[in-house]
């Protein structure tokens, strides 16, 4: 089965969105992805204020009170919820989890979110932080340089570590779907980046999160899009992207969580 028929089928499961993925287009992003001006516009509508209702895509290998706390953020937040409701709706599964004594996360990092295949992305949860109680000690600090000085408890800093990760998650399956969009285009290769951008340009998303995976060559007549080939530089210049532009998600999740758990 190759990746477009593959991805049909994915979409095919999603009961009440019709037409989604088609040989020339994707159609209703919004639903997909939620809306896109929450890069920039934090407000929500009244529809999208629910936590995450429906876990049937979502696995957790995680036990004790820390699973007890990532339930309660999921299920009540509705800044982190929108962030994966393409996950949600089963298009692409999440799985939550510690990481195994196999897997070195860095000594700072608190959680990473890595896509494992084209169906399934992983939330990682670093050991070295996290044990079946929860956080062991206070995080001050990130790579995307968020103000900590607002988080007061452990379970809030879970909020944030929760939202960051969302977010990688978010970005890159926009990224996985707009080069499903030109394969199904008849793009393969470096000549996906092409049709790439444009799908994502269509779906009005900004020119900094295209810039994370795609550069413009204006050594070649006519310019065109390309792959970014610096690999190891993507999740540098993802988390540039949040610093830039998503700290008010972080603050509204956080917000959010304080205004519902108080004593929390």
């Amino acid at each position: 089965m190759n990746s477009i028929d593959f991805w049909k089928k994915e979409l095919e499961k999603v009961t009440d969105l019709s037409r989604v993925l088609d040989t020339s287009q994707v159609t209703c992003t919004k639903k997909l992805f939620g809306d896109n001006s929450l890069e920039t516009e934090p407000e929500l509508t009244p529809e999208q204020q629910d936590g995450i209702q429906d876990f049937r895509h979502f696995t957790f290998r995680t036990r004790g009170k820390f699973h007890e706390q990532l339930k309660r953020i999921l299920r009540s937040n509705s800044v982190i919820a929108h962030l994966l409701r393409f996950f949600e709706r089963g298009i692409v599964r999440m799985t939550f989890r510690k990481n195994t004594d196999r897997e070195i996360l860095g000594e700072n990092t608190g959680a990473q979110m890595t896509p494992v295949s084209q169906g399934m992305y992983h939330i990682i949860f670093n050991t070295r932080f996290f044990n079946d109680s929860g956080l062991k000690v206070r995080i001050k600090s990130c790579n995307v340089e968020y103000d900590w000085s607002n988080v007061q408890t452990k379970e809030q800093a879970l909020v944030i570590i929760l939202a960051h990760e969302a977010l990688h998650a978010r970005h890159w399956a926009i990224y996985e779907m707009a080069l499903r969009v030109a394969r199904s285009k008849g793009a393969e290769g470096g000549d996906m980046a092409e049709p790439a951008v444009q799908w994502l340009r269509e779906q009005r998303f900004s020119q900094d999160l295209i810039n994370i995976w795609f550069i413009r060559n204006t050594n070649v007549s006519p310019n065109r899009w390309e792959f970014r080939v610096d690999g190891r530089m993507i999740s540098e210049r993802m988390d540039n992207y949040i610093r830039d532009h998503n700290h008010i998600t972080l603050d509204r999740a956080l917000n959010e969580f304080k205004k519902d758990f108080p004593e929390r």
